[in-house]
């Protein structure tokens, strides 16, 4: 059953990396030029003058409300390392999501990173550090290392993604706007290709934050020929539900309750529900 699931996840693999070879450009499709992101506020549109129609793009983050990262970690972390135990693969994919979390709105320095982007810098020195604490250096090899830095290329949608996105963008451009790179995130917009064609917009530099800074947020109408109330976000946590509000855009969240302070437009507890607010 293991060798069975292995292989399943070498096919998958093998897949994107024909979808996406090395060298590929994974700058967004909508993107017309690239600048600085700067920290402009806009004005705070209000929900109540939220028009489905006039919304010509949709983006959404990557892993909270396109995918279950959580799960697709414990399933793929045993298929690529198997030498951990269960009680490894559990403890690499705690440090794994509270390091990322750590990090949340935070604004990195290019000279610190040596020579990466934010979201590799994390991931390449948190599996290093995991592999010297449990004394597994003799254990893992390169390979196996690289794939344990590069799994979140790897995650599985949440039920409905895909039959919505289809839906969706029969009208809408659609694009991934989230925490983490390039590469990461072209890998798992590729996961809906040919069917649905993805752009994405990231926290690579010269943005180089995470959310709930603007200034992941303010990429959407610099330089991408869009208006603000032409742009509408959908979140899978509260701090991007609210991050994108107090950036000035429409947003809604998925799967989890908003926080106190300001809110977003809609709260749905999964991600069919968007086709009742824009395809009505």
């Amino acid at each position: 059953k293991n060798k069975m699931a292995l292989c399943r996840l070498v096919i998958v693999w093998s897949f994107l990396l024909v979808a996406f070879p090395s060298g590929y450009n994974s700058a967004s499709v909508i993107r017309k030029q690239h600048g600085y992101i700067t920290d402009t506020q806009l004005p705070i549109l209000n929900c109540s003058s939220f028009e489905a129609s006039k919304i010509k793009l949709i983006t959404f983050d990557c892993f909270a409300a396109l995918m279950d990262t959580m799960d697709s970690l414990k399933i793929n972390i045993p298929q690529v390392a198997p030498m951990l135990s269960h009680k490894q693969a559990s403890q690499l994919i705690s440090d794994m999501v509270s390091a990322y979390g750590s990090f949340i709105g935070h604004v990195f320095d290019k000279d610190d990173m040596d020579g990466l982007q934010p979201f590799p810098w994390i991931m390449e020195g948190l599996v290093t550090e995991f592999i010297m604490n449990e004394n597994l250096t003799n254990v893992v090899n390169e390979t196996v290392k690289m794939d344990l830095q590069h799994i979140w290329r790897y995650l599985l949608p949440w039920p409905g993604t895909l039959e919505t996105l289809i839906e969706l963008s029969k009208r809408y451009t659609l694009a991934i706007l989230s925490n983490g790179d390039n590469v990461t995130l072209s890998y798992n917009a590729g996961i809906f290709k040919p069917t649905v064609n993805m752009g994405v917009f990231s926290s690579d530099f010269p943005v180089g934050a995470f959310k709930p800074n603007p200034r992941i947020y303010l990429q959407l109408i610099n330089g991408t020929g869009y208006q603000q109330d032409e742009v509408f976000h959908v979140a899978g946590s509260s701090y991007d539900g609210k991050g994108a509000r107090q950036a000035g855009f429409y947003s809604a969240l998925l799967h989890n309750q908003p926080s106190s302070g300001i809110q977003p437009c809609f709260a749905l507890p999964n991600i069919t529900l968007l086709m009742d607010i824009f395809l009505d």
